[in-house]
C-alpha cells in the first residue's frame, strides 16, 4: 500500500517528517545542553551569532534553491551550473558582509570574541554557499530517502557545539570557552557534508546541459520571497541581542523555538508538493494543495494543544533559570 486516502504518499510523507523531526530534534537537544550547561547570558551571545548567519544568507540569492527544485523536477540540470557561477561570483560579496559586521560589532562593545566568531561564520558560510544548492537536487527529483540521509548528517551538527563548550569547560578547565571555537566545528562539519554531497550530484548531472529560460525569473521572484521570510525569523533576535541584552536573547530565542517548529514543518511540506506542481496537471495539482491544506490543519491543532504545555517543558528541559522564556 503505497498511497492513503488523501492521495499522500505514505513512503515520501514519512522521510520528509523524518527530515523535519530530526533537524527539529537536534537543534532542540543542542540548545537544551548548550542552555544548561553555559547559562542564559552565553547561550544569548551563541543565539545572537547564529541569527546573523541567516541574515547573511540573503545575500547569495537564496532564491535559487527553490528554483533549482523545479530545474530538477523538469531535468533541466543545466541550471545548477547556472547556479554555480552566481554563487560564486557572489562570495565576495557575502564575506565582506560578515566583515563589515565584524568591525562593527567590535567598535559598537569591544567584544573581540563575537566579533572573530562572525569571522569565522562568514568564511565558512561563504564556502557552504559553494555547495549547498545541490541538496535541493534531491528535493525535486523526489528522492526523499537520500535528501533525509544528508538532512540527518547535517543536522548532527549542531550537537557539536555543545559538545565543544563541554570539552572546553569540564576537560580542559577553560574558565570562559571562547565562542569562536564553539561554532567552529559545527559549521566545519556542514562544510564537510555539503562538499561531499556536492560531488554526488555532480557526478549524476554532468552529461546534462539543459538549462530553463526562466531559471533567472524564478530565482529573483523565489529570493523576494525567501528574503522577506528570513528577515521575519531573524531579525528580531539580532535586534534584540544587539540592543537589549543577551539573556533577553536566550529567553526570547527558547519561547520562540516552539512556534519555529510549525512554520518548520509547513515550509517542508510546501517544498513535498513544488516538484509535483511543476511537473503535474492543474488539477492534480488542486488535488495535492487541498491535502497539504488538511494535513497543515491538523498540525496546527496538535501545536496549539501543546502551546498550553510549554511553560512546563521549557522549566523542564531548560531549567528553572529560563523561567521567563514562557
Amino acid at each position: 500500500m503505497r498511497k492513503i486516502g488523501i492521495n499522500f504518499h505514505i513512503r515520501d510523507i514519512v522521510w520528509i517528517n523524518l527530515s523535519v523531526f530530526f533537524k527539529l530534534f537536534f537543534n532542540l537537544i543542542s540548545s537544551i545542553v548548550m542552555a544548561r550547561l553555559a547559562g542564559a547570558e552565553y547561550f544569548g551571545k551563541f543565539q545572537y551569532v547564529f541569527s546573523l548567519n541567516c541574515l547573511g544568507d540573503l545575500i547569495l540569492m537564496p532564491g535559487i534553491k527553490s528554483a533549482l527544485i523545479n530545474s530538477a523536477a523538469r531535468k533541466t540540470e543545466g541550471d545548477f551550473i547556472i547556479a554555480g557561477g552566481k554563487r560564486i561570483r557572489l562570495f565576495p560579496f557575502c564575506f565582506a558582509f560578515f566583515i563589515f559586521i565584524s568591525i562593527s560589532t567590535y567598535l559598537l562593545n569591544r567584544n573581540i570574541d563575537i566579533s572573530v566568531s562572525f569571522l569565522i561564520i562568514g568564511f565558512f558560510t561563504s564556502l557552504i554557499s559553494l555547495f549547498d544548492y545541490y541538496l535541493q537536487y534531491y528535493l525535486g527529483r523526489q528522492e526523499y530517502k537520500t535528501l533525509f540521509k544528508w538532512d540527518a548528517l547535517i543536522a548532527i551538527s549542531s550537537i557539536f557545539a555543545a559538545l565543544t563548550y563541554f570539552i572546553g569547560k569540564n576537560m580542559l578547565k577553560l574558565s570562559y570557552v571562547p565562542l569562536s571555537i564553539v561554532i567552529f566545528l559545527p559549521l566545519a562539519w556542514q562544510l564537510i557534508c555539503y562538499f561531499i554531497m556536492s560531488i554526488k550530484v555532480k557526478k549524476r548531472i554532468v552529461k546534462h546541459n539543459s538549462f530553463s529560460d526562466d531559471f533567472q525569473s524564478y530565482s529573483k521572484n523565489f529570493s523576494l520571497i525567501t528574503i522577506v521570510m528570513t528577515l521575519q525569523s531573524n531579525l528580531d533576535k539580532f535586534i534584540i541581542g544587539a540592543f537589549f541584552d543577551f539573556k533577553s536573547l536566550a529567553f526570547y530565542s527558547i519561547g520562540k523555538k516552539f512556534y519555529e517548529s510549525l512554520t518548520y514543518e509547513r515550509t517542508f511540506l510546501f517544498q513535498y508538493l513544488q516538484p509535483r506542481f511543476v511537473i503535474m496537471k492543474m488539477n492534480e495539482c488542486f488535488r495535492y494543495f487541498k491535502n497539504y491544506l488538511m494535513l497543515c490543519s491538523g498540525l496546527i491543532l496538535f501545536f496549539a494543544v501543546l502551546w498550553f504545555f510549554i511553560p512546563g517543558l521549557v522549566i523542564a528541559l531548560f531549567g528553572k533559570e529560563f523561567l521567563g522564556a514562557t
